[in-house]
């Protein structure tokens, strides 16, 4: 197994971090926080829904 050991130049650190997600800046007072309360429904609501269905199936194996 042989390793590519030639040298690839510096890395790019802008080209690396450029396809990363910016995070939205936190909402002023007069903001709303709906769409950071939506993304975290959205995120957790799978979650608790299979974990919901787990306990059931586990307590109907009993």
């Amino acid at each position: 197994m042989s390793h590519d050991t030639s040298y690839h130049g510096p890395i790019d650190i802008d080209a690396r971090d450029s396809d990363r997600m910016e995070l939205p800046d936190a909402p002023n007072a007069s903001g709303s926080n709906a769409p950071m309360l939506l993304a975290s429904l959205a995120l957790a609501l799978p979650l608790l829904i299979a974990l919901v269905v787990w306990l059931v199936r586990l307590s109907l194996q009993r």
